[in-house]
């Protein structure tokens, strides 16, 4: 048995170094060559075709800053689509290439023997690996700005989409910390394993499971748990645990918090894996696992996910299958296949048969929380004097619903659609008491609550302690007269005031009134009324909507196709004051133009009377 223990020498750490970068050199040359190829040279082929097509493609813009916007996008693309995957190979590469001593029994007892303490071994390898990968990608980006320069292009980003060399720093700053903290992943399972076989198939596992049973979770959640709302699960849970998944979602938007918690993950991986090396054994080489940690977490993981999946599979085709059932069944095949790759065979598998039963019985307690309403979650319902207003939302959609945006319409900032809302405390009681019977409905189903599914009903409390509180729940459970009441409460001329878009209009948001004709089935004739027919305009729509939502006119045996202009756009200059509901939901900028997109009207006496009295008084229908 070779020894734990080893002894100092001085300079050990430099000469283990070195000897890892001799180790990996030729690796390290491919890996140079390609970014040589990927970052410098393709970029002076890109600003290269952009000098030649600049005529065709900007007059106005000066040629430096389209040069510079172009190389902007190049770069800024090409880190997170190839650098970043190009990262991940080689990181797998080296770490293999570097550490692969630890499952060799020959060659673990021959590092093992050499005058070096283990940490000591360890961090020098990391050290050589990280200069491999970091060292040429920092020297590329390099090259690439005296590239920029050799062209006339400035170092700083004058106007929007010109190049930011501090955020394209930012950015492969990212990319390296969160290269990092893959890399303390790996070796973590790599020091934990006999094989790497199975430091492969557990880094795998774990980087593609958590995430994914975290998915599937929210997706049971969604139907069994009544009133969840998938997005009550903060973003940091799905990206901050996974390396992978994190990157791909924050390559585009590196902040520094991250930049600190990716660093911070790779840290205390690293420390657990020094500790955990000081307390390998040798013999450990070539068995399954030098640690009993690996193999409990994947196996959680694959059974749950597997379970789950199949659970929800089996309940989404035969909904009277009781997912419970479901998921049992594949928690307990999906044990079987991975004990079966983990003990290459099923020899002593069946001892391994009181954790599948850990797993079962922690289906039984969430499937039991979810059906019982979750200690309370299903219930709540605030105070009718706690409420400060109420948004509620459904999948039957709405009709003529405000959407706000500003800036220009070739370049627009996305404010929402304004939902239904209510604030008055009449208004707020009725959605309570709507609240309320879809509850009373679950508690009449039984203990256990059966899992939901069909159209959304979604409602979110604004509390006048400044929470929040959201609730979502399926058709399925709706009462009797639901539908009928929900209708009702969506004609309230608060909730018609406060979402519809002509009430954000004035007589200044349009200058053409375009129609066509139905029965005649000609082109568009336009109009240009004044400042007063205009205002009419506005007055009569608003009436027709606070009369009664008018519904589509298009199966009336007689309707036209009203749409508003300013200036040939759709996109119509709108009005909301600061003191609106609309400007307290979105906080609109008030030094920019607010604009809402306005589709056109199906205009009919039945369902526009006032609207279509008015346009026929104006001689524009008849």
């Amino acid at each position: 048995m070779t020894s734990t223990t080893f002894f100092r020498k001085p300079g050990g750490f430099f000469q283990s170094y070195r000897a890892a970068l001799r180790q990996i050199r030729g690796i390290a040359l491919l890996y140079t060559a390609i970014l040589a190829v990927v970052l410098p040279l393709l970029m002076t082929l890109t600003v290269t075709q952009a000098r030649s097509n600049f005529s065709y493609y900007s007059s106005e813009m000066p040629m430096e800053y389209y040069l510079s916007s172009q190389a902007s996008s190049f770069l800024y693309s090409i880190l997170s689509l190839f650098v970043l995957p190009l990262l991940w190979l080689f990181a797998l590469i080296f770490t293999v290439s570097l550490f692969r001593y630890l499952h060799d029994k020959r060659s673990v007892d021959l590092f093992h023997s050499l005058p070096i303490r283990r940490e000591t071994m360890l961090l020098s390898r990391l050290t050589a690996e990280l200069t491999a990968l970091v060292v040429p990608l920092l020297a590329m980006l390099i090259v690439c700005f005296a590239i920029l320069l050799c062209f006339g292009i400035p170092m700083q980003a004058v106007q929007d989409g010109m190049l930011d060399p501090g955020l394209l720093w930012l950015r492969a700053l990212f990319l390296i910390v969160n290269v990092f903290a893959l890399i303390g992943l790996m070796i973590f399972f790599l020091i934990c394993c006999g094989t790497v076989f199975d430091a492969t198939v557990s880094t795998i596992a774990f980087c593609g499971g958590l995430p994914l049973l975290l998915a599937l979770s929210l997706s049971y959640l969604g139907s069994a748990l009544p009133g969840f709302c998938g997005s009550d699960l903060p973003r940091f849970v799905y990206e901050g645990m996974n390396p992978l998944i994190g990157a791909f979602s924050l390559a585009n938007e590196p902040v520094v918090p991250w930049l600190l918690w990716w660093l911070g993950y790779g840290a205390v991986l690293l420390i657990a894996a020094v500790l955990l090396y000081r307390r390998r054994a040798s013999e450990a080489a070539e068995n399954a696992f030098a640690f009993p940690l690996p193999r409990v977490l994947i196996r959680f993981l694959v059974s749950a996910c597997f379970g789950m999946c199949l659970g929800l599979l089996i309940h989404g085709i035969y909904s009277s299958f009781p997912f419970l059932l479901g998921a049992l069944l594949g928690a307990f095949l999906s044990h079987l296949a991975i004990e079966m790759v983990y003990r290459r065979g099923v020899k002593n598998i069946w001892k391994t048969m009181p954790s599948l039963g850990v797993v079962a019985g922690l289906f039984v307690v969430f499937y039991l929380i979810c059906a019982t309403g979750c200690f309370g979650y299903t219930s709540r319902i605030p105070a009718v004097e706690d409420v400060k207003s109420v948004t509620f939302t459904t999948s039957f959609g709405q009709t003529h619903s405000a959407s706000f945006f500003t800036g220009t319409p070739q370049s627009r900032n996305y404010y929402g659609m304004m939902e239904p809302i209510v604030t008055q405390k009449e208004n707020v009681e009725q959605i309570v008491a709507l609240h309320q019977d879809i509850i009373d409905s679950y508690h009449a189903m039984g203990p256990l609550y059966p899992m939901s599914e069909g159209s959304v009903f979604e409602v979110s409390y604004e509390l006048k302690d400044g929470s929040k509180l959201r609730r979502r729940f399926y058709s399925a459970a709706f009462p009797e007269g639901f539908l009928q009441e929900l209708d009702r409460i969506s004609l309230l001329p608060e909730v018609i005031e406060n979402t519809t878009d002509c009430f954000f209009l004035t007589q200044d948001s349009f200058d053409t009134v375009s129609f066509w004709n139905s029965k005649e089935n000609d082109e568009y004739q336009s109009f240009t009324p004044n400042a007063e027919q205009r205002s009419a305009l506005i007055e009569a729509l608003q009436q027709d909507f606070l009369s009664g939502m008018p519904q589509s006119s298009q199966y009336d045996e007689r309707w036209f196709e009203m749409t508003l202009s300013y200036q040939g756009d759709s996109s119509l200059p709108a009005f909301a004051a600061e003191d609106s509901l609309a400007a307290s939901l979105f906080h609109f900028d008030p030094n920019a133009s607010l604009y809402l997109d306005s589709g056109s009207y199906l205009i009919s006496s039945q369902h526009y009377p006032n609207t279509t009295a008015l346009l026929e008084k104006y001689g524009w229908i008849e």
